[in-house]
């Protein structure tokens, strides 16, 4: 980030008007801070060293599933699966999403795609556990791909409306996966 600094471990930066803000409201007397859309918890550090108490969750379950990926079991599990095997599961599981179009849309997400990403969600849903929690990390890591965002120099908030990438589904778990 041009100007930015970075408020708390090695994953969190803000640009300039951004941290200045949080900075002041940080200042302030020590108070309760509620954050229901708290992702990542960059800010946890800055509101602790202030002083405050803070009840942070994520209404999201994006920041769920990928952390639980991440377990030592999931990976083993993974493992004995292989690399192929998920690739494979995950373009069955949005097949539908194989007849989408380039479109334009005010949406951030076409009423057509959003439909073929809560079928392939109901699909994952048939699986056992280990699985599904894989699989779900990875279709919410593909959605960006499949949706209708304009460009935004912040990369964690897309605009909402634009052109969606009319890619494949084979292009996206490509692109996920590094295939």
């Amino acid at each position: 980030m041009r100007n930015g600094r970075l408020l708390s471990s090695e994953y969190a930066s803000y640009n300039d008007d951004v941290r200045e803000y949080f900075e002041n409201i940080l200042k302030i007397k020590r108070s309760i801070i509620l954050d229901p859309m708290v992702g990542t918890a960059p800010l946890i550090p800055a509101i602790e060293a202030g002083g405050h108490t803070a009840y942070l969750n994520d209404i999201l379950p994006f920041h769920f599933f990928i952390n639980q990926a991440k377990t030592y079991n999931m990976c083993l599990h993974y493992r004995d699966h292989g690399y192929e095997w998920f690739c494979a599961i995950l373009k069955e599981c949005l097949v539908r999403l194989e007849k989408t179009r380039l479109s334009i849309s005010e949406k951030w997400i076409d009423d057509d795609i959003l439909v073929g990403l809560v079928e392939g969600w109901n699909s994952i849903e048939t699986m056992e556990f280990a699985d599904k929690t894989i699989l779900k990390a990875a279709l919410l890591l593909c959605i960006n791909q499949l949706s209708c965002v304009t460009e935004t120099k912040n990369p964690t908030w897309p605009k909402s409306g634009g052109i969606s990438s009319g890619k494949t589904v084979k292009s996206v778990v490509a692109k996920f996966t590094g295939l």
